[in-house]
């Protein structure tokens, strides 16, 4: 059964870190100027989870950007990302799961 978020996009880590380093520019300005919360963003360098495409169009917004340029498919990322990723969402429903069981 596939779910929600299963073939969301990740964020182009390396594009956003390189776009950073370049316009010597902090992940926090940059954050701020997208209204996005840093940790947010934190969690998304570190793929722990993916950007809305609402999100994702204020971020690339902040950076002069297309979104198109800034999200990468499922695809694209290691397979241990996408594995992690995987694992995440399991643990996820199998949480959700024993919720509902437990009202």
């Amino acid at each position: 059964m596939r779910h929600y978020g299963d073939d969301a996009p990740f964020l182009d880590v390396v594009y956003v870190r390189t776009w950073l380093r370049v316009n010597h520019v902090s992940a926090r300005k940059l954050c701020e100027k997208a209204g996005i919360d840093s940790d947010l963003l934190s969690k998304w360098f570190h793929y722990h989870n993916k950007p809305s495409l609402t999100m994702a169009r204020y971020l690339a917004e902040a950076m002069g950007v297309s979104v198109v340029d800034i999200l990468v498919s499922p695809e694209e990322v290691p397979p241990s990302v996408r594995r992690a990723d995987e694992r995440r969402r399991q643990h996820k429903r199998a949480y959700a799961r024993e919720r509902r069981r437990k009202q």
